[in-house]
C-alpha cells in the first residue's frame, strides 16, 4: 500500500560552520580586541610556541566573541596566512567524536563513516594536517576537562607546522587556563561605544530633528544596557520602529528593567522586544526553542512547522506562507535571529539564534520544548518534566533506546525524530508515544549518521518502510508535506516559452519557487496567457502569469507604482504610506498597516517586480527601481489611470484627451511652464504628487482649480526642486516657502497622506 523506496544517493548534511556574513558594525568599540587578535593570528615571531598557538577570546554572553572571531576568520589577511581554515561550533556538550569529525569534514570535504571510532578520526586529522599551516576556531567551548576532553584532540593537532593557531571562544576563563592559552578578554562597552552601536540601529532613516528629540531618552535607555552589545542592538532594533518620544519613554520607564529574576543580565531588553511582538509572532519565536543551540534553521521548513501548529491562520497555503514570511522577517529585524544565509538572489534561506536568545526562549517556554540527545535520557530533571512537553526533538544513536518515562507525554504537538541510519526506526516505546499523542500536528523522522546529529532535520537520509505503522495513521491532525517531484521536464518546457529572455526566465523562476506540486507547474505551462495575440512574442506573458497569481491588494499596490516615471528610485517607506492612503492595506492601526505594507513590498520584490535594491546600514531594503519592461507592463494594466507628466508632455493631445480617466497623477513642471487647461477635466483624482522648479509660483490658478474639484484626493505631495533634479527622488526636494495653505486644500476631506516637504 505504501511504496517507499530506498534512496542510495543522498545529499550529505551541511556542517555546523557559522556563516561568513558579519555585520562589522556589531563589533563597534572592539578595535583594541580586533587588533590584538589579528596581531596574534598573523604573528610569525621566533618565540612562538612550537606547533600550535592557542588564543582564547573570553567574555560573558552577548559581548560579541563569535562576531569578533568571524571577522578575523574571514579577513583576507588571515585567508592568505593559513593553508587551511576550520570553524567548528562546539556548544555546551564537548562531544569529542562529533567535534573531531567536523574538523576532518572541513579539512577533507567529507566526514568519516558512522562506524568510525574516536581514535580513527583523530588519526585522520593527524595525517590530514601534516606539514600544513592551519587555523582552527572552536566556538563556544565550555568543557574544563583537560584529560578526557581536550588532551586527545589537542595531541592529534600537533602535527601541523609552526605558526598554526587555535582560536577558542568561551564564557569561562577557566577554560582558557585549562588550555594554557593567551587570553583576549572581551569587556563591556563604554557608554559612548554602546551609544554609537544603539544609534546605528535605532536612528537609521530619521531626520535630524527626530534624532535630537529622542537623544536624551535614548542615552538613558543605553545606560540600562550596561555595556552589553546584544542588549544595545536589541533595543536599537526595537526602537527603530517606535516613532515618538512617548513610545521611547514607555520603554525607558518599563518595570521589566527591574525584574529580580534577571535584573543584571541581557533578558530585560529581550523581554521588552518580545512583549512588543504580535501574539502569533511570539508563539512563532517560542517554537524555535524546540531546536538545540547553534542549530541552523531552515526558513521554509520553519514556516511549515509554524503553519502546522496553526500560528499562521487557516487560510490558503500560499497565504499562510506569506504570513510566515512576514513573521520571520519581524523576528529577524528584531535581532532574534542572526547569521543569515542567503540564496543566489539575496533572499534569506537560513539563520541561527544567539545562545542567549535561545536561553531566553527556554525561559519563556519552561518545560514545553525539548531538544534531547540520547545522553540526556538519564537526566532525572528532564524525565520528571516530560508530562508538560508540547514540542520534542529526539536524537537517538544506534545503541540507545527511549526511556520508558517518555511515554508520560500525552499532549505533543510536534515530534522531530532523528535516529542513526542503521538502527530500527520504530522502537516500541516510540510507537507507544505516537499512539498516545493523536493530536500531533508535525512529525518528521529520518535516519542520519552519528556524526551529523544536530545539524538539520531536513538533511535526514531516506528510509525504507514496508508499511506505515497504524499509530501514525491515527494522527488525524497531522499535516503532510509532499515535496515537489518530477518537475524538471515541466520546467524545461516552461523555459522554452521564455524564448531566451533573462527577465522572463527570472520571473518564471520566482513564481514557480512558491509552487509546490507538478499540477501547479503544469497549470502555468498550459496557461492560455502564453498565446495571447497582444503580446505573444514578448516578455508580458510571464509577467502576467506572475501578476495574476498575486493577492488582489498586492496587485493594486503594484499597479500604483506606475504613477512614478521610468527609472525612478522608489522609497519603500513613502511608497507604503501612499498605499496606506489609498486603502490598499486595510483600515487597522497604523503600525499594523505598515507591517502589511512591508509584506506586500516583499512579495513584489520576491517576484522580481522590483530590482536594484538599496539597503541601509543593517541590510534592510529602503529603496528600489522597476525594470523598464515591468513599468511598461504596469502601464498596460492601468491604461489611463496613472500618469507621470513633465512639462513637455502638456502639448501631447493623446495624453490630454485621456485625462478624464486619471486617478493618480505626478506633475513635474519647470518655472517657465504652466498647466494646460485640459488638466481641469480630471475630477476623480486619488493621488497628486507635484514637483515644481524653484522660482515658479507654487500655486498656479489651474492647479488650485484642480484641487478644488478633486475633493476625494487621498494623497497630496508637493515640493520645489532644481530643474536638473526633477524625476529623481521626492525626499531630496528643496525647502519651499508658503505664506498660507490654500483654502482648496482644506476641502480635501478624504486626504490621508499629505507631504509638503521641508516647507518654511
Amino acid at each position: 500500500m505504501y511504496n517507499f523506496n530506498t534512496i542510495t544517493s543522498v545529499e550529505q548534511p551541511r556542517g555546523v560552520e557559522s556563516t561568513s556574513f558579519v555585520d562589522e558594525y556589531t563589533i563597534c568599540g572592539r578595535d583594541k580586541e580586533k587588533n590584538a587578535l589579528m596581531s596574534k593570528l598573523l604573528c610569525e615571531s621566533s618565540d612562538e610556541h612550537e606547533g600550535l598557538h592557542i588564543i582564547s577570546i573570553v567574555g560573558m554572553g552577548g559581548m560579541g566573541k563569535t562576531t569578533l572571531a568571524q571577522l578575523a576568520f574571514n579577513s583576507n589577511e588571515v585567508k592568505n596566512n593559513f593553508e587551511k581554515r576550520v570553524w567548528v561550533c562546539v556548544s555546551d556538550h564537548f562531544d569529542k567524536l562529533r567535534v573531531a569529525n567536523a574538523i576532518i569534514q572541513r579539512l577533507e570535504g567529507q566526514g568519516c563513516s558512522s562506524s568510525a571510532t574516536l581514535e580513527s578520526v583523530l588519526q585522520s586529522i593527524h595525517q590530514s594536517i601534516a606539514g600544513k599551516k592551519i587555523l582552527l576556531v572552536l566556538d563556544d567551548v565550555w568543557t574544563e576537562d583537560y584529560i578526557n576532553d581536550w588532551e586527545p584532540l589537542y595531541n592529534c593537532l600537533k602535527n601541523c607546522v609552526n605558526g598554526s593557531k587555535i582560536v577558542v571562544t568561551t564564557r569561562k576563563e577557566t577554560v582558557a587556563l585549562m588550555m594554557n592559552s593567551i587570553v583576549i578578554p572581551i569587556n563591556k562597552l563604554s557608554e559612548s561605544e554602546c551609544w554609537s552601536l544603539f544609534k546605528h540601529f535605532s536612528f537609521n532613516g530619521r531626520s535630524d530633528d527626530e534624532c535630537r528629540e529622542l537623544e536624551n531618552v535614548g542615552k538613558e535607555i543605553v545606560s540600562k544596557c550596561k555595556g552589553l552589545p546584544l542588549a544595545a542592538k536589541t533595543m536599537g532594533c526595537l526602537l527603530r520602529i517606535k516613532r515618538t518620544r512617548i513610545e521611547w519613554e514607555d520603554i525607558l520607564n518599563s518595570g521589566m528593567w527591574e525584574l529580580k529574576e534577571f535584573k543584571k543580565g541581557i533578558f530585560p531588553p529581550l523581554l521588552l522586544s518580545y512583549n512588543d511582538l504580535p501574539l502569533m509572532v511570539k508563539k512563532c519565536f517560542s517554537y524555535c526553542v524546540i531546536f538545540p543551540k547553534d542549530y541552523q534553521l531552515n526558513k521554509d521548513e520553519l514556516i511549515k512547522l509554524w503553519m502546522a501548529q496553526g500560528y499562521l491562520g487557516l487560510g490558503h497555503e500560499r497565504e499562510m506562507e506569506m504570513i510566515g514570511e512576514e513573521y520571520f522577517n519581524i523576528l529577524a529585524s528584531r535581532s532574534f535571529f542572526q547569521e543569515f544565509i542567503r540564496d543566489a538572489i539575496g533572499d534569506i534561506v537560513g539563520c541561527k539564534m544567539h545562545d542567549i536568545v535561545h536561553d531566553f526562549g527556554q525561559f519563556l517556554t519552561k518545560n514545553e520544548c525539548f531538544a534531547m540527545k540520547d545522553n540526556d535520557f538519564g537526566d532525572s530533571r528532564i524525565n520528571f518534566s516530560f508530562d508538560k512537553a508540547r514540542h520534542l526533538i529526539l536524537m537517538v544513536a544506534e545503541n540507545s533506546s527511549f526511556p520508558i518515562s517518555i511515554c508520560n507525554i500525552k499532549n505533543l504537538r510536534s515530534l522531530l525524530y532523528q535516529f542513526e541510519s542503521d538502527m530500527n526506526s520504530f522502537d516500541g516505546v516510540l510507537l507507544e508515544l505516537l499512539g498516545k499523542n493523536t493530536c500531533l500536528r508535525a512529525l518528521a523522522m529520518g535516519g542520519i549518521t552519528k556524526f551529523d546529529m544536530m545539524t538539520g532535520v531536513r538533511y535526514s537520509y531516506h528510509i525504507k518502510l514496508e508499511r506505515i505503522p497504524k499509530e501514525i495513521r491515527k494522527l488525524i491532525h497531522l499535516r503532510s508535506d509532499d515535496e515537489c517531484r518530477e518537475l524538471e521536464n515541466v520546467g524545461k518546457e516552461i523555459v522554452s516559452k521564455c524564448k531566451g529572455l533573462p527577465l522572463a526566465a527570472k520571473t518564471m523562476g520566482c513564481l514557480l519557487r512558491i509552487k509546490r506540486t507538478r499540477i501547479e507547474w503544469e497549470d502555468i505551462l498550459n496557461s492560455g496567457m502564453w498565446e495571447l495575440k497582444e503580446f505573444k512574442k514578448g516578455i508580458f506573458p510571464p509577467l502576467l502569469l506572475s501578476y495574476n497569481d498575486l493577492p488582489l491588494m498586492v496587485k493594486r499596490c503594484f499597479s500604483y507604482c506606475v504613477i512614478f516615471p521610468k527609472d525612478y528610485q522608489l522609497n519603500k517607506d513613502e511608497l507604503i504610506k501612499l498605499w496606506m492612503a489609498q486603502g490598499y492595506l486595510g483600515l487597522g492601526h497604523e503600525r499594523e498597516m505598515e507591517m502589511i505594507g512591508e509584506e506586500y513590498f516583499n512579495i513584489l520584490a520576491s517576484r522580481s517586480f522590483f530590482q536594484e535594491f538599496i539597503r541601509d546600514a543593517i541590510g534592510d531594503i529602503v529603496g528600489c527601481k522597476m525594470h523598464d519592461i515591468v513599468h511598461d507592463f504596469g502601464q498596460f494594466l492601468t491604461k489611463n489611470e496613472c500618469f507621470a507628466m513633465k512639462d513637455n508632455d502638456f502639448g501631447d493631445s493623446s495624453i490630454n484627451g485621456s485625462f478624464e480617466k486619471a486617478h493618480h497623477l505626478v506633475l513635474m513642471v519647470d518655472k517657465n511652464s504652466s498647466f494646460p487647461n485640459s488638466i481641469c477635466s480630471i475630477k476623480n483624482l486619488r493621488s497628486l504628487l507635484f514637483q515644481f522648479e524653484l522660482g515658479m509660483n507654487s500655486f498656479d490658478g489651474v492647479l488650485l482649480k484642480l484641487l478644488g474639484q478633486n475633493t476625494c484626493l487621498r494623497a497630496l505631495a508637493m515640493g520645489g526642486t532644481t530643474k536638473y533634479d526633477m524625476m529623481t527622488n521626492w525626499w531630496y526636494w528643496y525647502p519651499i516657502k508658503l505664506e498660507r495653505i490654500p483654502k482648496e486644500i482644506g476641502k480635501l476631506i478624504h486626504l490621508r497622506f499629505g507631504k509638503c516637504d521641508k516647507c518654511k
